[in-house]
C-alpha cells in the first residue's frame, strides 16, 4: 500500500475504487437510515424539516407551487422560507418518498458527494496522492464536523458542493496564474464561471443562507492563504487573490440571479423577521466554541459523554496526529490547510474572540446568523487538507520522535494546557475516555514507527478508520428509531379527540 510521492499517479480506474470504497464506507457508517429504514428523531428532524418536506412534496405534487402554508398558526410564507428547499433541484426526483425517506435520501446522496468532491479536489487540486486524497476525503466527511449536523438536512446540501467550488477555483483561476498563464483559455475561463456559479446558485436554493455564507467565505480564505504560500513576489501574489475574489464575486453573482425565485420572496419576508436588521451581538454570540468545549469537541468521545452537536469537529486521535504531521512538513498546501483551520477555530470562538466583536460591527452578513460555532466547517476542511499532507509525509518515511523534534519544553507546555482544559471542561472527560486517547495516541506512535511503508500506511489506516466509526454511534444518525412513529397516532391528536371540551392545547 504506497501513497506515491506528489504528481507521480495520474488519475485512472484505481481512483474510481477509492470513491468506490468512501461510498461503501458511508453507508456502513449510515447504514441505520440508509439500508435499515430507520429515521432520526431529534427535535429539528422530526418537529421541522419532516413537516417542511411533507407539505412542499404533497403540493408539488399536485402541480401547485407553494406560496403559502395554511397549517401553521392562522397561516404562514412557505416558499419564502428557503428552509423548505421548494426549489432545490436535487429534491424533485425525492418528492415521491414520505418525508422522513425524502430527508434521509438527501443526507446520505449529499455526505456522499461531499466524500466524492473531497477527494477529487485533494487529487487534481494540490495534488495528493490516492491514500492521502482517500484519508482526507474521510476524514472531512466521516468527522463528527459533518456527521453532528445531520439533523440539518440543507446544511449538510450547501456544504457539500464547497470541495468542488474549491476544485473549479484552483483548476481555473489559481494554477494558471501560478504556471504564468492568466489569459490561457478564455473560452475555458468561462465555462469554469458558469460552474462556478451554478454551485453557488444551488447553494443559495438548498436553503441554508450561513452555510451558503461560511462556504464562500472558505473560498476567500483558500485565495487569501494560496496567495501567501506562493513562491512569487509581493505583487504577484497580490495578483492571485484579486483575480481569485473577483472569480468568486463573479461566481457568487451568478447564483444570485439563478436563484432569484427564491431569494426575492425570502428577503421580502426578512425583512420582516427579527433579523431584518440584524441580531444583537448577544445574540449572534450565543453557542460560540469556549474553552468548555474544545477537548471533547476536536478528540473522540470514548465514554458516551454528551456534548452539544454544535461544537462537535473530531477526527479522532490519528486524524488529529496526522493533521499535526501535515502542518509539520511547512508544504505550501500544508500552509494553506493550517490556514483554513487556524481561521475556522478562530472564528468559532466568537465571544472568546474580542476581534469577532470588530468583525460584527464592520463585515456585512456576520450580524445575521447565530452559532459561532459553524465556522469550525472551515477547520474541517483545512484539517483535510493537513491530513492528507500527514499521510503523503508519513508514506516518505516514519515519525521521527528524537528528541530535537520533542523538547522537554514543548512537552510541558502541552501537558499544562491539556491539564488546564480537563479542568475547565464542562462536561469533564472521564476515566475511560482519557485512557483511551492515551491508547489511542500510543497505538498512533507505534504504527507511525513502522519501518515498511506499506504496513505502516495500512496501520495507521484501519486505526484512522476504526476511531471515526466509534467516534460515530454518538452522531445522531445513529440515534434512530422505527420509521413508523412519524405516521403513527401522536399523543395530542389522541388527547384532544378524548377532550372534546378542551379550549386550549400546546405540543411540540
Amino acid at each position: 500500500m504506497s501513497d506515491g510521492s506528489r504528481g507521480s499517479e495520474g488519475f485512472g480506474p484505481r481512483d474510481l475504487l477509492a470513491l468506490g470504497a468512501l461510498v461503501t464506507g458511508i453507508l456502513a457508517f449510515y447504514w441505520q437510515i440508509a439500508l435499515a429504514g430507520r429515521i432520526m428523531y431529534g427535535p429539528d428532524a422530526f418537529t421541522y424539516f419532516y413537516p417542511l418536506y411533507g407539505y412542499a412534496s404533497e403540493r408539488l405534487l399536485a402541480g401547485q407551487l407553494p406560496f403559502w402554508n395554511p397549517y401553521l398558526f392562522l397561516g404562514a410564507p412557505f416558499l419564502a422560507n428557503p428552509q423548505a428547499g421548494v426549489l432545490y433541484p436535487l429534491h424533485w426526483p425525492l418528492l415521491i418518498l414520505s418525508p422522513p425517506a425524502l430527508a434521509t435520501a438527501t443526507l446520505v446522496l449529499h455526505v456522499a458527494l461531499l466524500a466524492v468532491f473531497t477527494y477529487l479536489f485533494l487529487r487534481l487540486g494540490p495534488g495528493y496522492g490516492r491514500l492521502s486524497s482517500l484519508a482526507g476525503a474521510a476524514v472531512m466527511t466521516l468527522g463528527s464536523a459533518v456527521g453532528a449536523q445531520a439533523e440539518h438536512f440543507n446544511q449538510v446540501e450547501v456544504i457539500a458542493w464547497v470541495p468542488l467550488q474549491l476544485l473549479i477555483l484552483e483548476r481555473a483561476v489559481l494554477a494558471p496564474l501560478s504556471r504564468g498563464e492568466p489569459g490561457r483559455g478564455r473560452a475555458r475561463l468561462t465555462i469554469w464561471l458558469a460552474g462556478a456559479g451554478a454551485l453557488s446558485g444551488l447553494q443559495l436554493l438548498a436553503g441554508h443562507s450561513q452555510a451558503t455564507y461560511i462556504g464562500h467565505a472558505a473560498l476567500l480564505t483558500y485565495i487569501a492563504f494560496r496567495a501567501i504560500a506562493a513562491p512569487w513576489s509581493r505583487r504577484g501574489r497580490a495578483r492571485i487573490a484579486l483575480f481569485g475574489v473577483a472569480f468568486v464575486g463573479a461566481g457568487a453573482l451568478i447564483g444570485v440571479g439563478l436563484s432569484a425565485a427564491q431569494l426575492l420572496p425570502t428577503l421580502e419576508l426578512a425583512r420582516l423577521s427579527v433579523r431584518g436588521g440584524g441580531l444583537p451581538y448577544r445574540q449572534v454570540v450565543s453557542f460560540s466554541f469556549g474553552p468548555k468545549a474544545w477537548l471533547l469537541g476536536l478528540l473522540p468521545r470514548l465514554g458516551g459523554e454528551e456534548v452539544f452537536s454544535e461544537y462537535l469537529a473530531g477526527m479522532g486521535v490519528s486524524g488529529l496526529a496526522l493533521a499535526v504531521m501535515g502542518a509539520w512538513s511547512r508544504r505550501r498546501s500544508a500552509r494553506v490547510g493550517l490556514g483554513l483551520a487556524a481561521v475556522g477555530l478562530a472564528l468559532a470562538l466568537g465571544l472568546y474572540n474580542p476581534f469577532y466583536y470588530v468583525l460584527y460591527r464592520l463585515v456585512p452578513g456576520i450580524s445575521l446568523f447565530r452559532a459561532p460555532a459553524r465556522w469550525l466547517m472551515l477547520y474541517a476542511l483545512g484539517s483535510a487538507i493537513l491530513v492528507a499532507e500527514g499521510v503523503s509525509a508519513l508514506s516518505r518515511d516514519r515519525l521521527d520522535i528524537s528528541r530535537r523534534h520533542w523538547r522537554p519544553a514543548m512537552v510541558a507546555v502541552g501537558a499544562v494546557l491539556l491539564a488546564l482544559l480537563w479542568v475547565l471542561s464542562d462536561p469533564r472527560p472521564r476515566a475511560v475516555t482519557a485512557l483511551g486517547w492515551v491508547a489511542l495516541a500510543g497505538a498512533f506512535l507505534a504504527l507511525s514507527r513502522v519501518r515498511r511503508a506499506d504496513w505502516r500506511l495500512a496501520g495507521v489506516a484501519l486505526l484512522l478508520g476504526g476511531e471515526l466509526y466509534w467516534g460515530s454511534w454518538g452522531l445522531p444518525y445513529n440515534q434512530a428509531t422505527a420509521a413508523a412513529i412519524y405516521s403513527s397516532a401522536r399523543r395530542s391528536v389522541q388527547v384532544l379527540k378524548r377532550e372534546a371540551r378542551l379550549e386550549r392545547f400546546l405540543a411540540v
